[in-house]
C-alpha cells in the first residue's frame, strides 16, 4: 500500500463506524419519506458498485477479472451476505431502536467464532470466547439498551438484527476465504 496511506489507515475504523451509525438515521428517515426496504438497499448497492467500479477502473482494471470457479464465492460474499445483513438489518432499525440494532448486528462475532471454527477448523479458545463477550459487553453498554428511556422493540427487529448479524458473519467468512485465493480487496468488495 502506499506509505502516505498507510499513515492514516487509523482513521478507517473510525470512518467506518461513523458510515455504519448513520446508516440506520439514512434508513429510518427514507422510509418515512416512502422508500421500501428494496429500493433503498438497491440504491446503496448500486451507487457503491458505481464508486468502487470506477475507482478499480482507475486503479487496477485487473480487479475486475474473476476465476470462474471461484465466481460461487463472490456471490455468497456479495449477493447472499452482503444483500441479506442490510435486508435483515434494514427491518431491524425500521421494528426496533438504533441502538438495540446495533448491539444486535455487534452480535456478529459470535457468529464469526463459529462459523470459523466449522469452515477453517480454528479453535475456539477461552482467549476468543473471552474477547467476544466483552465486545458484546461494550457494545451494550455504549449503546444505552440497558436505559429504560425509549427503547422501542419487536420480535420482528430482534429476529431480523439477528440475523443481520449472522449474515454479516458470513460475509466476513466467504470473504477471508476469497482473500486467502489470492482475490484483492477491492475484487471482494465489488462483488457486496
Amino acid at each position: 500500500m502506499n506509505q502516505k496511506l498507510t499513515k492514516y489507515a487509523w482513521l478507517l475504523p473510525f470512518i467506518s463506524g461513523i458510515c455504519w451509525g448513520a446508516a440506520g438515521i439514512f434508513v429510518r428517515t427514507l422510509e418515512h419519506d416512502g422508500l421500501d426496504n428494496f429500493s433503498i438497499i438497491s440504491f446503496r448497492m448500486l451507487l457503491a458498485a458505481l464508486i468502487t467500479g470506477i475507482w478499480i477502473l482507475f486503479y487496477n482494471r485487473h480487479l475486475f477479472y474473476v476465476h470462474r470457479r471461484d465466481f460461487w464465492l463472490f456471490i455468497g460474499s456479495g449477493m447472499i451476505g452482503m444483500t441479506a445483513l442490510s435486508v435483515f438489518y434494514n427491518i431491524s432499525v425500521t421494528k426496533g431502536s438504533l441502538a438495540l440494532s446495533a448491539v444486535l448486528l455487534a452480535m456478529s462475532p459470535v457468529f464469526v467464532l463459529f462459523l470459523a471454527a466449522i469452515f477453517f477448523h480454528e479453535p475456539i479458545t477461552r482467549h476468543k470466547l473471552t474477547c467476544v463477550t466483552l465486545a458484546l459487553i461494550g457494545c451494550v453498554l455504549v449503546s444505552g439498551v440497558l436505559e429504560s428511556n425509549g427503547l422501542s422493540w419487536s420480535i420482528t427487529g430482534i429476529l431480523c438484527g439477528i440475523l443481520a448479524s449472522f449474515f454479516y458473519a458470513v460475509y466476513g467468512i466467504i470473504s477471508k476465504k476469497v482473500t486467502q485465493k489470492g482475490y484483492h480487496f477491492g475484487s471482494v468488495n465489488y462483488s457486496v
